[in-house]
């Protein structure tokens, strides 16, 4: 990885005067506009996606294991873990 890019787990820093796009589409008009973010303030709008007077930040794909637990109540003790997907 270059040394411009944060290593997972690292928080790039974010200008907080400006604003960010979003990897969502606009719901009226998705062909042609994208939802952003503005980090001062969080308000939400959308824009057209040829505007380039605002940030990308990427972020890293990941994904969190969830695992239910079978317990017996009169000894507290876990009985299996079952992985949700």
């Amino acid at each position: 990885m270059s040394a411009g890019f944060p290593r997972a787990g690292r928080l790039a820093k974010t200008k907080t005067d400006n604003i960010y796009w979003s990897s969502s589409e606009f719901y009226n008009n998705p062909a042609n506009n994208a939802l952003y973010v503005n980090v001062n303030n969080g308000n939400v709008n959308n824009n057209n996606k040829n505007n380039r007077n605002s940030y990308v930040r990427p972020v890293l794909a990941f994904s969190i294991k969830i695992y239910r637990s079978i317990v017996n109540f009169k000894n507290n003790k876990t009985l299996s873990r079952i992985l949700c997907k």
